[in-house]
């Protein structure tokens, strides 16, 4: 239904409770309970509709002077809102109107939040495991419900319930523990990190506890199977961005970092080697690309950023080279040189188009890349490699910041399907010597 509507409906209700001052309810209490308890039997097609006109009515019509049976009733009746809701498809449903509603009621209603709280806790927790939630909604009921609490004075705790079901939730999904769709984890995440200051932390949660979320945001980042590519790419660069800010306070989260990484590299074998040394090129670029995003309205903190970052993630991909170096015709390098190689002299060119610092160190760059061509590429790594060296003494392009930006995430969409790809493979062939040794033994 249209705003005017609800507006014009609250003109009527107003003037019904002057004109009837001793009615024991109201008629906009009436009309409320009426929706809550009638708006559940509502087919799929219209159930949308009612969770977005119950929450315009809230919005607009009747949010005040609630009473303690009325914030009960309205908590009781949105958990069966809840519970309707994630029967359905996450793509057909869009829960942030049972939030906000539950978000307006408790800000016109502080004396009496906590009679509704419970309630919004088990609403909270089945719509974070089941269906796509929204920024929107979560920033609105935590900025609610953080008025009804007070943090420790050690500030270590988290007292508001409501938020410390989100933290749990969400270090649980970052940690593939619980079922938490991409979205959901994007919007989380984006929520506990809004900060009044570019690169400080947020005004939401405490220190120790947004620091709590860089594990599961790594585990996350290293291990989450991807199922759609547009979605997951922008939940697990939320999380290397939550990553990224805290590092900013606590250094040592870049050194846990590097070590993630090394274990993966050691961890490499010759049938994935190709798809994890891919992943390692694509993921210095996107952690160079967030060092400037998250740090972007400083030059001194952009500059010291990339440079923790590159000091970080470079050694590991610069130790294959060595490797290289030690064993030319060896089983690593015929599988994986070209690649590695390749990468290299793409990722130097990536440095000087995005105008860092790092591009400045343009002797060490130009030393490295002729210890590449010393390796015996072909031809067209050789040719490579010449342009590669060209464009070192050239001045680097102008290019839009999202151009790059854009290209790494296609570029990570293309590694993800082909590592999807490469893993069917693997599994049917698997399959196929498993049936040749049952053949066999039959036989």
């Amino acid at each position: 239904m249209r705003q005017d509507f609800f507006a014009v409906l609250k003109q009527i209700v107003e003037g019904n409770a002057r004109n009837n001052p001793t009615a024991p309810q109201s008629l906009s209490e009436l009309l409320l309970r009426d929706v809550l308890t009638r708006g559940i039997d509502a087919d799929q097609i219209n159930f949308q509709n009612v969770l977005n006109n119950t929450r315009a009515y809230v919005e607009v019509v009747y949010h005040e002077s609630f009473s303690s049976d009325l914030m009960q009733f309205t908590g009781q009746q949105l958990i069966q809102f809840s519970r309707r809701a994630i029967e359905w498809n996450p793509e057909n449903m869009n829960p942030d109107s049972i939030l906000i509603t539950c978000a307006v009621v408790v800000h016109h209603n502080k004396a009496l939040g906590r009679d509704i709280l419970s309630s919004i806790d088990t609403i909270l927790r089945a719509l974070l495991s089941r269906l796509n939630v929204g920024t929107e909604g979560l920033s609105r009921l935590l900025q609610a419900t953080s008025s009804l609490h007070k943090k420790t004075s050690n500030d270590t705790g988290v007292t508001n319930v409501v938020l410390h079901s989100l933290l749990e939730i969400l270090s649980d999904g970052l940690r593939l523990k619980a079922r938490v769709l991409p979205s959901t984890l994007k919007s989380m995440i984006e929520v506990v990190m809004t900060t009044d200051t570019p690169g400080g932390f947020s005004q939401i949660i405490s220190r120790p506890s947004f620091l709590g979320l860089v594990e599961p945001a790594i585990h996350f980042i290293q291990n989450h199977p991807w199922q759609d590519g547009e979605k997951d790419f922008a939940a697990s660069l939320a999380a290397a961005r939550l990553v990224l800010q805290a590092s900013t306070q606590d250094p040592n989260i870049m050194n846990r970092l590097s070590e993630y990484g090394t274990e993966a590299r050691l961890a490499t074998s010759t049938e994935t080697a190709l798809i994890d040394l891919n992943y390692a090129y694509i993921a210095i670029k996107l952690w160079i690309l967030l060092a400037f995003k998250v740090t972007e309205s400083s030059c001194v903190a952009k500059d010291f950023q990339t440079w923790a970052v590159w000091n970080e993630l470079w050694p590991p991909f610069e130790g294959l080279i060595d490797q290289f170096e030690l064993d030319p015709g060896g089983a690593l390098y015929l599988t994986a040189g070209t690649l590695v190689l390749s990468s290299v002299a793409e990722l130097f060119i990536f440095l000087r188009t995005l105008h860092t610092q790092i591009a400045l160190d343009v002797s060490v760059h130009i030393t490295t890349l002729n210890r590449l061509r010393q390796l015996g590429p072909g031809d067209t790594l050789n040719q490579k490699l010449t342009r590669a060296l060209q464009y070192m003494l050239e001045p680097p392009p102008e290019m839009q910041f999202e151009m790059l930006v854009n290209q790494a995430a296609k570029d990570v969409v293309a590694a993800e399907k082909l590592r999807t790809l490469d893993t069917r493979i693997l599994q049917d062939r698997k399959t196929l010597e498993r049936h040749r040794r049952e053949i066999r033994a039959i036989t």
